[in-house]
């Protein structure tokens, strides 16, 4: 069965070295069986899933993650990241900015357009579906996209001179070097056009915090440059994935007749009016607030949802089924909702800015109910550095070790996500097939912990064969045909999304 990945970064892992010992993006970047470091879908592991499509989401790893005093460590004991490389990286210096890194991102796949170990097999950027042979299985075509508007600035890190910047978005239009599919307007940490939601819980927080307010103003002039049919080219796609809650509101207002992508996402398994906040504290060190959640049951027994904001509500749902959009889902265990059995809450921080719109409509009363005091604030913030140093083993060791029983969860925790958007779009007003709107986008080489029912995109077969078995025990009522339907999700979809919109 062929497979079409919405996102996925096959260029990226092996940017952590210097230039002249790179590895090409066929080779296999292996830390020896560490799940997050190692190779998941360089260009041999995609075709090897049957998988000659992919949108490859290009991603100047941002100064804030590089300067991580993690990531500093690793570099070197991690085989394949080179601490010169993280350094200059971190630092902007000249060649190492993000310009200069998503110009070497492109290059590499142009610069290794043969694989050397198996000639027959190619790889092609494409500008146009026009250009894509679905049947020809020894070329894997990829589609650009751009993860992160700070990969928009210039120089060192300006971004003052939104004209540059909107320029550089009309070169992309015109597929000068390539044409985007679609930009996933913010990332990780703070930038200039909108609010992001909060993901990166190790690493420290400071960096990483939420600290804006929605879209800015430059946000709105960057969408107009993207959405606009006045601008020359072809329109740019915009992803709402790493969005705040609130920007992603005030996104639909405004953008909502041009069809939206969510690119690697979960689902949070309620209403953003429904939040299962079970405690709040207003952070005195920074202008944050700290949310801990109840993690909600899932759909199948022994699954739960991932509460926090970064992935989608119902009404996000709504919103992109109705605009005829896309909903990625990420192989990531931990965005999926998988946690070990006694981890029954989630955490992250919201803006202070944004506060008052996202604790709506709980009351005042409500409110200070569930303030979290200070004997509360102390246990918590004891429990939530035994998490980080939880996270921080994963991330420098070998990973879990995968037995049946948790490669099984994952999957389980897989198919309760797509449950969900298929209940919430059966819901709403307007028919529509919440099935013909759901893709992979697998988000491999992110530097994610992948699904161990699929830890690699080599995988992909074996995932849908597991996927449809499930199908059938779990969700024959809502997935009448599971062998169709995981056709779809995996293939058909994009293709069928690509051929309409790219």
């Amino acid at each position: 069965m062929k497979t079409f990945d919405l996102h996925c970064h096959p260029t990226l892992k092996p940017m952590l070295t210097l230039q002249k010992h790179r590895k090409s993006p066929w080779d296999e970047v292996d830390n020896i069986a560490n799940k997050i470091f190692d190779s998941q879908s360089n260009l041999n592991q995609l075709l090897d899933g049957n998988c000659n499509l992919a949108c490859v989401g290009l991603m100047a790893i941002e100064a804030a993650f590089l300067k991580g005093a993690l990531v500093q460590t690793v570099a070197g004991p991690v085989r394949y990241i080179d601490k010169r490389q993280i350094r200059r990286m971190a630092r902007k210096v000249k060649g190492y900015c993000y310009p200069d890194l998503l110009e070497q991102e492109i290059d590499s796949v142009i610069n290794n357009a043969v694989n050397k170990e198996e000639p027959w097999e190619r790889v092609k950027w494409i500008n146009s579906m026009d250009e894509y042979e679905p049947d020809d299985m020894d070329t894997l075509y990829l589609i650009a996209t751009l993860e992160g508007g700070h990969a928009l600035y210039y120089g060192r890190n300006e971004s003052s001179d939104i004209n540059i910047i909107t320029d550089k978005l009309k070169e992309y239009r015109k597929g000068d070097p390539l044409r985007l599919l679609y930009l996933t307007l913010t990332h990780i940490s703070p930038n200039v056009f909108a609010n992001h939601a909060y993901a990166i819980k190790i690493l420290g927080k400071k960096p990483f915090l939420p600290l804006g307010n929605g879209i800015s103003d430059m946000g709105h002039q960057v969408i107009d440059t993207c959405l606009n049919a006045r601008w020359e080219g072809k329109p740019i796609l915009i992803d709402i994935k790493h969005l705040s809650m609130v920007a992603r509101k005030q996104f639909y207002a405004k953008y909502s007749d041009k069809p939206i992508i969510a690119s690697h996402v979960a689902v949070t398994g309620c209403s953003w009016s429904t939040k299962p906040i079970a405690k709040f504290r207003k952070k005195k060190a920074h202008p944050v607030y700290k949310v801990k959640y109840e993690r909600q049951r899932g759909h199948i027994n022994g699954t739960r949802f991932n509460p926090d904001s970064i992935n989608l509500y119902d009404e996000d749902i709504k919103a992109i089924l109705r605009s005829g959009g896309l909903i990625g889902l990420i192989l990531d265990e931990r965005v999926l909702g998988y946690a070990k059995e006694e981890k029954k809450t989630s955490k992250e921080f919201i803006s202070d800015s944004e506060w008052n719109e996202f604790i709506a409509p709980m009351p005042l009363a409500e409110q200070q109910h569930r303030h979290m005091d200070d004997d509360e604030n102390q246990l918590d913030e004891e429990e939530e550095r035994q998490n980080e140093e939880e996270e921080t083993l994963l991330l420098v060791g070998e990973g879990a070790k995968r037995s049946m029983a948790q490669q099984r969860n994952h999957l389980l925790h897989l198919l309760n996500n797509i449950m969900h958007i298929m209940i919430v779009g059966q819901t709403m007003d307007k028919p529509v097939n919440p099935g013909k709107h759901i893709v992979i986008g697998s988000d491999f080489d992110g530097l994610i912990n992948a699904i161990d029912c699929c830890p690699a995109a080599e995988d992909f077969e074996f995932l849908q064969y597991n996927l449809e078995e499930a199908i059938e025990l779990y969700a024959s009522d809502l997935i009448p045909d599971p062998a169709a339907f995981v056709s779809d999700v995996f293939y058909n979809n994009g293709v069928e999304f690509l051929n309409k919109h790219f």
